[in-house]
């Protein structure tokens, strides 16, 4: 009997105490948490995990992170002495009982004569990166003839324009659970689709149906694991999923990079493209040159402090007024934060001059980011940002953190700025050179549009990504 913790006690605690429960080898012992507010969670009790990393007994257990907050936690397990073979993640426990899952499937495959192509879209039809990415290379995927699925949670919404003819709503409603019962729903909804090639975004029942699949009818399916993100765990899970898949297809250089260096034996089944891009016409585009009126910054993410950390735009906002900078700043997301963002416009009177747009549609992107000069990132994380290569794509000149593949696009202070996370003050005074010297503003914006032009042209992508989707 394996001895286990479940570091969180939200709902995502409660969803890895389920996936646990599965298997009669583990036994939950205790639940930990930063700052736990009961004493019992599902039945199970609940430590205060500073307390708890300073006993003895922390030595007996495995460890698995029930938290949207997976790195710091895995940092704070680490440096409290936990061995990192002692921390698991949903991933590594699902692999640890693959056969034993195996044995509770069955398994129903339709045998197409066409071969279908599955696009993971397992957080719903909405507008993140992940989304744009499967909806750029979708299109041009029809465009040459392919079939194509977009199998999403059954959540509200659909995808933009025609593209909402080729979704699949699945009958679970979270992708996220590694509960037998949802792997074996999502495996007869992929078996439907069959024979295919599947992009799977996310570490979750998806990739576990894939697997399973593979090793079942290992010719009949082909799978990709495509890393839109820069977290560690994301590394790890990756890594752990290498053998059991075709391929992990990376959207940043700097995680290529990573996974590379840790890849062993298997770094040829590792593999990195540019993100495409469907590359804007900026030959018509009108840079704000006249010093007379203020220069147009734009900002487009989710309203989220995760990852995120949109709550920086206020202090940004606040940096802009004391450097009196001319600007107006357009804001296209929606999220957590909006509201506490629009009452700080309120409350300062900066309506007219800071405009919240709420979320944009798909169509509407490339005419928002023709419309500006600046655009601005706040990031702590990010795998390759949708909004600096699209930004870019349009000539606005980019004032980006330095999260991963920032530095493969930006050379600071010749396509735009690179500043470090939280680094407010340097962000102003970046856009405080730009409206003073609106000159420089376009030449740069140019230099930002001709780096994407080179290096995220869809055909270029295609190009090289079908040499590895080989369709029977």
């Amino acid at each position: 009997m394996e001895k286990y913790i479940v570091f969180g006690t939200g709902s995502g605690g409660q969803r890895v105490v389920n996936m646990l429960k599965q298997f009669p080898d583990i036994k939950i012992q205790y639940c930990l948490d930063n700052y736990p507010k009961n004493r019992i969670f599902e039945d199970i009790p609940v430590v205060q995990a500073e307390n708890f990393l300073k006993t003895e007994e922390k030595w007996d257990y495995y460890y698995c992170i029930a938290s949207v907050y997976k790195d710091e936690i895995t940092y704070q397990l680490l440096e409290n002495g936990i061995r990192n073979e002692k921390i698991l993640t949903e991933t590594d426990i699902f692999l640890k009982h693959i056969d034993e899952i195996d044995r509770h499937m069955g398994y129903k495959i339709l045998d197409n004569n066409e071969w279908q192509t599955v696009f993971d879209l397992s957080c719903g039809f909405c507008l993140g990166g992940v989304e744009k990415w499967s909806y750029n290379l979708a299109g041009e995927l029809i465009s040459r003839g392919k079939n194509i699925k977009f199998l999403s949670n059954n959540s509200d919404g659909m995808p933009p324009g025609y593209m909402k003819d080729y979704a699949v709503k699945s009958e679970v409603e979270n992708f996220w659970d590694f509960k037998i019962n949802s792997i074996q729903n999502i495996a007869d909804e992929l078996g439907k689709c069959m024979p295919c090639t599947v992009f799977v975004a996310h570490m979750s029942d998806l990739i576990a149906a894939c697997i399973l699949l593979k090793k079942k009818y290992p010719d009949k399916i082909k799978v990709f694991s495509v890393v839109h993100g820069g977290l560690e765990y994301l590394a790890h899970d990756n890594l752990a999923v290498l053998g059991y898949i075709d391929y992990v297809l990376c959207v940043s250089s700097d995680m290529y990079k990573e996974l590379v260096s840790r890849g062993n034996t298997m770094k040829d089944k590792i593999l990195f493209k540019e993100t495409p891009v469907n590359v804007t016409d900026i030959s018509m585009k009108v840079y704000t040159l006249d010093k007379s009126k203020p220069v147009k910054i734009a900002y487009a993410a989710r309203l989220e402090r995760l990852h995120k950390h949109s709550e920086l735009l206020i202090p940004l906002i606040e940096k802009l007024e004391e450097k009196k900078i001319a600007y107006v700043l357009d804001i296209a997301g929606d999220g957590a934060l909006f509201e506490i963002i629009n009452s700080f416009i309120s409350e300062n009177n900066l309506s007219g001059k800071i405009n919240l747009l709420g979320q944009l549609e798909y169509k509407e992107m490339e005419s928002f980011w023709l419309n500006h000069d600046i655009s601005v990132n706040l990031s702590e994380c990010e795998g390759c940002s949708m909004s600096m290569l699209e930004s870019m794509s349009a000539g606005v000149v980019p004032v980006y953190t330095d999260v991963f593949s920032t530095r493969h696009f930006i050379e600071d202070g010749k396509n735009g700025f690179v500043v470090a996370y939280n680094d407010i003050e340097k962000m102003a005074d970046c856009i405080l050179v730009l409206e003073k010297d609106r000159d420089k503003m376009a030449c740069m914006g140019k230099a930002a549009h001709n780096v994407i032009s080179e290096k995220c042209g869809m055909d270029l992508y295609i190009g090289y990504l079908l040499k590895y989707i080989k369709e029977k």
